[in-house]
């Protein structure tokens, strides 16, 4: 079952920090709490809208989501600053050290966000929710006849990927400095959606090959 709306969950968390940061000038430690916390409390609104559907309503439901959010974004002026984005986002500062691109100090920082977002990842799949989810992606009918709160741990599935997703968003308004509307378009959703199905649905491991090529083929 696909979301084609997690753009619009990236989006909402990277204004939310970013305006965190750059009118009311927190750090980004505590902005990119409350970007896990917006994230997790998108993927809620977004979860609950859409328990019910499955296969293609549900795709077109987040895909729906995705466009308004967009709008919204682009003609809430007084507070995105609309099309002109959002600018002067601090960056990370840790022990008076500012982490930057240049410095590899935004490369140690990713790579200590994507470990603990794969050990979390790790924990769920091995857990009970974990089997519950896995069983709902095989057969819904069946999970829900043996007694499994389908909608629920679609809810709570989403909830947990619109935190991972407050997280990257959090991230990457603070490397740039600056974002907009256009940064988010549907072509983010479309490259989870292939990175996805390339590195295989339910495969951790699958998900980082799929990612490195995916992202770093354009690149070269």
């Amino acid at each position: 079952q696909s979301s084609m709306g997690h753009a619009a969950l990236y989006m909402i968390v990277a204004y939310f920090s970013g305006l965190l940061g750059a009118k009311l000038g927190w750090p980004f430690w505590i902005t990119l709490v409350f970007g896990i916390l917006g994230g997790a409390l998108g993927g809620l609104i977004l979860g609950f809208a859409t328990m019910k559907l499955s296969a293609g309503y549900l795709s077109v439901i987040t895909l729906a989501f995705g466009e308004v959010v967009e709008m919204v974004v682009l003609n809430w002026n007084s507070v995105t600053n609309g099309p002109l984005g959002v600018r002067g986002i601090p960056r990370p500062n840790l022990f008076g050290w500012e982490l930057t691109p240049t410095n590899g100090g935004f490369y140690w920082l990713m790579l200590v966000l994507v470990i603990v977002a794969v050990l979390v990842s790790m924990c769920v799949v091995n857990s009970k929710f974990g089997r519950a989810v896995r069983a709902i992606k095989e057969d819904e009918l069946a999970a829900k006849l043996m007694g499994v709160h389908t909608a629920a741990y679609k809810v709570q599935t989403i909830v947990l990927s619109g935190a991972m997703a407050g997280m990257a968003g959090a991230f990457y308004a603070s490397m740039n400095r600056y974002i907009d509307a256009a940064t988010f378009s549907f072509d983010i959703s479309m490259t989870i959606l292939c990175i996805v199905i390339f590195g295989g649905m339910g495969s951790i491991p699958g998900m980082i090959v799929g990612s490195a090529l995916l992202i770093s083929f354009p690149e070269v």
